[in-house]
């Protein structure tokens, strides 16, 4: 049975009107892009914020709500972490709106499942999610034989090696797509351990612009894996298994992957001894723990955006592996020269510069963020007036009992 945890309703209400989405975003990394009356963020376009009612929704998964689940969404706290950094912020003179929708006293919470990262799914649900995934049926995309226009994309847009996407494209890793507007996509395509298509990447190839997001009902506890020893991805724990010994690097991106093994070939690294994995975002890491616990993967590269989220999500990352998965467990991190891996192979292109080659070798470890810092000096206040509060309730119950025991002596 989960555990219930209760929490003041007055305050949950507090902290949803007081503590701004805009300022929670640009505290953890993200960027909020003005659009009129709403805001957008620079690195998730399909999500729109409403400062009036301090609320946003998600285009790309028809996800939304306030500043909780805001913060469930990004991966930046569960519930009960963002109410307790929280409560101590807001001004509790402030009573709520009389309009917000409250719920009953003492409300208790448990932790929901997260669906998106299902690491367990049965055989049965695997093949229905695959079926669901490939008919396409909110996007309205249909696949394509030809991937003549992902090749010019990834090859003369993106600079990706043409040997590395023809590979892609050979294992079905990636295929092209014609959406309802009768534009061409690229998608992505990530299989979960058993051989089934799991994820769906779409991204438009028209230099204007066009859809960008993930297909209906993902799984994201996979990610996006490559290895390249696998020749048939339908027939992994078949006849076709990952090498575990293998070091793991992970990326937020597909192209980030394709750019950053394209560059490895480049420098005369031999890529096909590491296994990589595209996590789809920073929020979405938790594809990185659960591919190193089923797997036992034992060493990993965490090679994420060149910025604060990216730093964040690697710390996180960091102390998630040593808790689920052992303290012997080696993480790293490695940087981009400019912000991901996409721009150093576009720089590279336009100028020849090779010293991105030797920058592909380079690790180094990975540092607790200040903000992390700030939260858990705010914790140990917590749990420190927590302790106090206790002392001092034993110290008033043990005066109480002895002045009853007193009064019991008088008495006789």
């Amino acid at each position: 049975m989960a555990k219930k945890i209760f929490y003041n309703k007055k305050m949950i209400e507090q902290i949803k009107e007081q503590i701004s989405i805009l300022d929670v975003a640009k505290e953890n990394g993200l960027t909020p892009v003005k659009r009129g009356d709403y805001y957008t963020l620079a690195e998730h376009d399909s999500v729109v914020i409403y400062p009036q009612t301090n609320s946003f929704f998600r285009h790309k998964n028809s996800r939304g709500g306030d500043v909780f689940a805001f913060a469930d969404e990004f991966d930046i706290a569960s519930f009960q972490e963002f109410y307790m950094k929280n409560i101590y912020k807001i001004d509790r003179s402030i009573e709520p709106s009389p309009d917000s929708r409250k719920p009953k006293t003492n409300v208790s919470i448990t932790e929901r499942k997260d669906v998106r990262f299902d690491i367990n799914e049965s055989l049965d649900k695997s093949q229905e999610r695959e079926r669901n995934l490939l008919s396409f049926s909110k996007e309205q995309i249909k696949i394509d034989n030809n991937t003549r226009n992902v090749k010019a994309f990834l090859i003369q847009t993106r600079k990706i090696d043409p040997e590395i996407v023809q590979e892609f494209i050979d294992k079905g890793l990636i295929k092209q797509g014609i959406d309802k507007y009768n534009h061409k996509v690229a998608l992505f395509i990530g299989y979960n351990d058993v051989g089934y298509i799991s994820a769906i990447n779409i991204k438009s190839v028209n230099s204007r612009g066009g859809y960008k997001g993930d297909a209906y009902n993902c799984n994201y506890a996979f990610g996006w894996r490559y290895d390249p020893s696998i020749q048939d991805y339908s027939q992994l724990y078949r006849n076709e298994f990952y090498d575990t010994s293998k070091t793991l690097i992970c990326f937020e991106g597909y192209v980030d992957m394709m750019a950053y093994i394209s560059t490895l070939k480049e420098a005369g690294i031999d890529h096909t001894q590491y296994m990589f994995l595209t996590c789809g975002a920073t929020s979405k890491y938790k594809s990185v723990v659960a591919t190193c616990k089923s797997d036992l993967y034992n060493h990993v590269i965490c090679a994420f955006d060149n910025d604060q989220a990216g730093d964040l999500h690697a710390f996180k990352l960091q102390e998630m592996l040593k808790s689920e998965c052992g303290e012997d467990i080696i993480v790293e991190r490695q940087k981009s020269l400019f912000k991901d891996w996409d721009e150093d192979r576009q720089y590279f292109s336009e100028t020849g510069d090779r010293s991105i080659y030797s920058h592909v070798k380079n690790t180094f470890k990975i540092d607790e963020p200040q903000n992390q810092l700030h939260e858990k000096r705010a914790k140990k206040n917590i749990a420190k007036m927590c302790s106090e509060a206790k002392l001092k309730l034993q110290t008033e119950t043990s005066r109480e009992s002895m002045k009853t025991k007193k009064d019991i002596e008088i008495s006789r």
